[in-house]
């Protein structure tokens, strides 16, 4: 692999293999990408430049792996030979490609994180679910020229905790999604025909293959839910990635019809709901712990919007009602949500202190930041 990176980027061989032993993986730290991108560029190394700008980029977007940021694994860069190529990829095919691929590889138990291109399955479920799975923050300059998922500003702060999610999601309805969310956007950029290709698609390594099939969610594209075909109907089971790339060229031959127009957000057949209870599950939890699970999710939101409440500084009197309604909450986790709610009761006694050192410091002792202790005295 060092040998391919210096025919294709420049440089010495043993650069990349002191990058490799950096990086414990046959992998380029980004800011030796972009040095190395600084040189080809004053040498006049143009080709080495380009692959190295969309090495940066991929690797930081479409194929970026577990490492947080700080280098790209460089199994693909074979797709960066032939830059006169380049702009005949289909990258968004690619893009979705790798995701299902690594959602699929991310649904295995011992799994705790995931690659690919993150940044587009959070601008999707920001655009579909309800704001109590998502914490939206739209982006107020934003106009329908612009990319679709530049309408959002990411939040890492405020999004519920992992079993609170489940719950949230076992008790969304159809109603609840927002099942074509793109209307405004269609007068800009129409729907790309491809987008109803029925077949496969790959990622540029291995390669991976990964099932392509819209008639399993018709309902977004605006039209009423059948039961779909068998995967095995649409075409053999694992396909070369020379028949995978020979269908996807000749995909008008292999489009889905867009189906019946939905009059609702959602609609399905009268048979789709029982063939979906017979081949998936409807839901996330078990139904011996969906119980429990759910009065800790409703006892913690019900926790967390009182605490809110007593932080705004403008915010009535806190007096001994306030203080009395925490200590129930808190001992109604003990007693209805088991073992979680005593931990979770446990994690928030700080709550009371914080309350009562409100209450109490009224006038006297002022306050060092959210959460923070009074002074005494």
């Amino acid at each position: 692999m060092a040998e391919t990176c210096v025919r294709l980027l420049g440089g010495q061989s043993f650069y990349y293999s002191e990058e490799f032993d950096a990086c414990n993986t046959q992998g380029l730290r980004f800011c030796f990408l972009q040095k190395s991108y600084e040189v080809a560029v004053t040498e006049r190394r143009y080709h080495h430049a380009a692959r190295l700008y969309l090495l940066n980029l991929l690797g930081a977007t479409l194929f970026a792996c577990k490492s947080g940021g700080h280098y790209t694994t460089i199994h693909w860069i074979g797709m960066l030979e032939h830059l006169d190529r380049v702009h005949e990829f289909a990258w968004g095919a690619i893009a979705l490609a790798t995701l299902y691929d690594q959602l699929g590889r991310s649904s295995r138990s011992a799994t705790r994180q995931m690659s690919g291109y993150t940044s587009l399955l959070l601008a999707w479920a920001y655009e579909h679910f309800p704001d109590a799975l998502v914490r939206r923050y739209q982006n107020r300059d934003y106009v329908e020229t612009e990319p679709r998922a530049c309408r959002w500003i990411e939040s890492r702060t405020g999004h519920a905790r992992l079993q609170e999610r489940r719950v949230l999601f076992d008790e969304m309805t159809s109603a609840d999604v927002i099942w074509t969310p793109y209307e405004a956007h269609r007068s800009v950029r129409p729907q790309d025909a491809r987008a109803l290709f029925s077949g496969y698609i790959r990622t540029p390594y291995e390669p991976a293959v990964r099932p392509h099939l819209p008639e399993r969610v018709l309902w977004q594209f605006g039209s009423v839910q059948t039961v779909p075909r068998h995967p095995s109907v649409v075409m053999e089971r694992s396909p070369s990635a020379e028949d995978v790339d020979a269908a996807f060229a000749a995909y008008e031959q292999y489009l889905v019809p867009e189906g019946v127009p939905a009059t609702v957000g959602g609609q399905t057949s009268s048979n789709y709901m029982d063939w979906y209870s017979m081949v998936s599950h409807r839901f996330i939890i078990p139904d011996t712990k969906r119980a429990e699970l759910s009065a800790v999710a409703a006892l913690r939101r019900g926790v967390d919007l009182l605490e809110q409440s007593l932080e705004v500084d403008d915010a009535p009197s806190v007096d001994s009602v306030s203080r009395t309604l925490v200590d129930r909450a808190l001992e109604v986790f003990r007693n209805l949500a088991g073992t979680q709610g005593v931990a979770f009761a446990a994690e928030r006694l700080g709550v009371r202190a914080r309350v009562r050192g409100r209450a109490g410091g009224r006038g006297g002792g002022g306050r060092r930041g959210r959460g923070g202790r009074r002074g005494r005295g």
